[in-house]
């Protein structure tokens, strides 16, 4: 049976989603986040898997063009297993990214939080920029930056999503992990 698939969606897409939705956003979307940086991507070669996340609209509404830079973002809900993260179509999270291992981390929960876990030996893993060996895990605080291989990605919580939300509702598409 192949793997079930964190949804994903663009940021620009669920802004809207935010000022359509008004307050009712958080009973429709009430997960941490994980959200995928713009940044450079380094494109897989011949022979590599290249299977990526989807991104879903969530609405009816036609698609508009995305916005330039527009970051993706993986709905976190809790699973008994954990959700890993890595370049082979056997992960929950698939980052298309050369610099990123078969299976790079995983995600778990447990008592209220999330928590990180190294699985790569041979890539970077980094949490508030500071390695994490391989077996090594850590608690996640919202608005914490993740740097798996060469790309980042930003974990929130639902609150913490929702104030980037704001940002990029008011035309402020980029802010900077911390």
């Amino acid at each position: 049976m192949p793997p079930v698939r964190v949804q994903a969606y663009l940021l620009s897409l669920l802004a809207r989603q935010y000022l359509a939705l008004g307050a009712t956003f958080t009973g429709r979307y009430p997960n941490a986040w994980l959200v995928w940086e713009p940044g450079e991507w380094a494109v897989p070669g011949m022979g590599v898997d290249t299977n990526i996340a989807e991104t879903r609209a969530p609405s009816s509404k036609p698609l508009e063009r995305p916005v330039a830079g527009d970051a993706l973002c993986f709905a976190l809900k809790p699973s008994t297993e954990g959700l890993t993260i890595g370049r082979a179509v056997e992960n929950q999270i698939v980052i298309n990214d050369m610099t990123v291992s078969r299976v790079h981390a995983r995600l778990t929960t447990g008592e209220n939080r999330w928590v990180l876990e190294a699985i790569s030996a041979g890539k970077v893993t980094l949490l508030r920029r500071t390695p994490m060996p391989k077996g090594s895990t850590a608690a996640l605080a919202s608005g914490d930056a993740l740097t798996l291989g060469g790309i980042t990605m930003t974990f929130y919580d639902q609150a913490g999503f929702v104030d980037r939300l704001k940002l990029v509702a008011g035309g402020n598409l980029t802010p900077v992990p911390r």
